[in-house]
């Protein structure tokens, strides 16, 4: 999508900035830092209060885009996993499917052995024991990709990625627009951003009832002080990061002093 937009195949789209790390390591670091921020309104108020989506869209601007606005789902990211994860050390030695960039370096740092993949091919991964455990989605995400049928754990609430995704439209094509429309359209997101947060929540809901009545699947609480070791691995891989490029740092140090002052960083 990123290439044809930029070719003038598309006017604009909606998708996960995390997929563009390649091109700046900026678009991981404004993608929904992992084992950051513990619930969804957090993440969106750094965009909205604390001047990320203003990051975001200097960013975007640089590869000839305008970033309209950003796209949440209900709750941070489950693990889907044939194990059961309690503690950073169950990680060490599994197999695990990761969408590559930041998270996997972080989860490399735990122990884990990885192998990147497409969506489309975790179901069969897991099933045929190529993979142990995804990253993936939502537990309605995963719902809809069958996972449940394949492992028997998920970890509920999640905690290691939040999923963001934008909408993007080539800059000569926004420009074109006259400012009411534009004005309009920003809004909109906005609004639609809440809409799907609530239709995605039910969904998470629903999907979370099914899998545990229907499929015997297991939820995995963490306890907040093994989060909290994982956090503090992840702060080494996030200033790693940061060194990656200037706009990636001044991404990752602003939403650490926003941790801080939510209380989740000293």
């Amino acid at each position: 999508m990123y290439e044809a937009v930029r070719a003038g195949a598309l006017d604009g789209m909606n998708a996960a900035p995390i997929y563009w790390t390649g091109k700046d390591a900026a678009f991981s670091a404004l993608g929904g830092l992992p084992f950051s921020f513990e619930e969804i309104w957090q993440f969106d108020a750094w965009f909205h209060q604390r001047g990320g989506l203003e990051m975001l869209r200097e960013l975007y601007a640089e590869h000839d885009m305008f970033c309209v606005g950003i796209q949440w789902h209900s709750h941070i990211e489950s693990l889907s996993s044939k194990v059961p994860i309690h503690t950073l050390e169950d990680f060490k030695g599994l197999k695990m499917r990761s969408p590559g960039g930041m998270s996997a370096d972080i989860f490399g740092a735990f122990g884990t052995s990885l192998i990147v993949l497409p969506g489309e091919e975790i179901y069969s991964a897991l099933e045929k024991g190529v993979i142990d455990m995804a990253d993936w989605g939502t537990p309605a995400l995963n719902f809809e990709f069958g996972l449940h049928e394949v492992t028997t754990y998920f970890t509920w609430p999640g905690f290691h990625h939040a999923p963001l995704a934008t909408v993007d439209v080539r800059m000569d094509r926004w420009n074109e627009l006259p400012d009411d429309i534009k004005a309009m359209l920003k809004v909109t997101m906005r609004e639609w951003n809440w809409d799907n947060i609530q239709y995605t929540k039910l969904a998470d809901l629903e999907a979370i009832r099914i899998m545990i009545e229907e499929y015997g699947n297991v939820p995995i609480a963490w306890e907040e002080a093994e989060i909290a070791r994982l956090r503090a691995i992840a702060v080494e891989i996030w200033d790693e990061w940061a060194a990656k490029s200037p706009m990636a740092y001044r991404a990752i140090e602003s939403q650490k002093d926003f941790m801080r002052e939510l209380g989740l960083l000293e």
